[in-house]
């Protein structure tokens, strides 16, 4: 690291939640940076994405994992399972822990409702046959003993997962145009999310005149989209989970749809944040479009699941994870609803 980090005593990092992998370049490097330094704050609204293990590192960088929690070997042990999470509770905010939620601190802003749309897929042959194709290789997992073996089977089993998403997402593409249209007919703007280049691909094309913030946009792009949205010069805005999901304002509008859905509860709040947040003044609504029969509502299920962990632990409330743990979850969900 260069020299002149050492000038500074304290180091302040925002979305600490990103930091949850100690494995990560981005947590190693942060660790490097914060070596010596008196004062450490992180911030999240959502430090919890998943489990009680994401707290690991975060705690780590912050020099509190040893001297609090005993180290990593008994925080997992005590908290590991998911087990003990109000005593976890109690032991964060008595040692370093401060939270303020939205609800109390900006006591002007509107309430948030979230409403699931239940839609009928357009290839359902296609699903299906790749659905079976998956179940078929989830019980060969299970059954499988080979520690090594079940390691490269889970990794090939995420792929098939996504590829199932993805043709479920592929098949609300219709439902989505007619529900967008019919939305924008009476006069209101609305915020898109999706996650596959080409769900924005086919929604631009039916809606030329709205506005997008992809990966693919420069910065320049991006606040221009942002900035014609804004403005009322557009009446929609077609954003990807990862391109849009943080750092943006987007309060023109109080409505926001899901075509597709982060694989996280944390992510899912982040992007429903770009509307609701200081400077709206409408009561905000999450339209969830999920493929009925699909994996969506399987997927949908975890998310609320791991928000009741994470509401445990902050006494309160998009990558696919990769952790043991959250597969191991998603293959019996997915084979108890099938």
């Amino acid at each position: 690291f260069n020299r002149d980090i050492n000038i500074f005593k304290s180091v302040i990092m925002d979305e600490s939640h990103r930091l949850k992998d100690p494995t990560a370049q981005q947590t190693m490097f942060t660790r490097g940076i914060v070596e010596g330094k008196e004062w450490r704050i992180l911030l999240s609204g959502t430090p919890v994405v998943n489990h009680a293990q994401d707290l690991v590192a975060q705690l780590a960088i912050m020099g509190r994992l040893l001297s609090d929690f005993g180290g990593r070997g008994k925080f997992l042990a005590d908290y590991g399972e998911n087990e003990n999470l109000s005593e976890l509770s109690d032991k964060l905010y008595d040692t370093c822990m401060i939270r303020r939620e939205k609800a109390k601190v900006l006591t002007q802003l509107p309430d948030k409702t979230r409403t699931d749309l239940y839609v009928e897929i357009s290839n359902r042959d296609e699903y299906d046959l790749a659905a079976a194709d998956l179940a078929a290789y989830l019980r060969e997992y299970t059954e499988c003993t080979d520690r090594d073996i079940r390691r490269k089977m889970r990794m090939e089993a995420l792929v098939k997962f996504m590829t199932l998403r993805s043709l479920a997402s592929k098949g609300k593409v219709k439902q989505a145009t007619d529900f967008i249209r019919n939305f924008l007919a009476n006069g209101k703007p609305l915020i898109v999310f999706c996650s596959l280049k080409e769900i924005v691909k086919a929604l631009q094309k039916q809606f030329p005149d709205a506005v997008r913030v992809t990966g693919d946009d420069s910065l320049a792009e991006k606040q221009a989209a942002v900035d014609a949205f804004q403005s009322g010069e557009a009446q929609l805005i077609i954003c990807s989970i990862k391109a849009a999901g943080v750092g943006l304002t987007l309060t023109a509008s109080s409505n926001v749809a899901f075509v597709e859905f982060p694989w996280t509860y944390a992510d899912c709040c982040q992007c429903e944040d770009r509307a609701h947040r200081i400077g709206q003044k409408n009561n905000v609504t999450c339209y969830y479009l999920i493929g009925r029969s699909t994996i969506d509502p399987v997927l949908y299920n975890i998310i609320h699941k791991k928000r009741s962990i994470a509401n445990q632990i902050m006494a309160s409330d998009d990558d696919i994870p990769t952790d043991k743990m959250y597969f191991d979850e998603l293959v019996n969900s997915f084979l108890d609803y099938g």
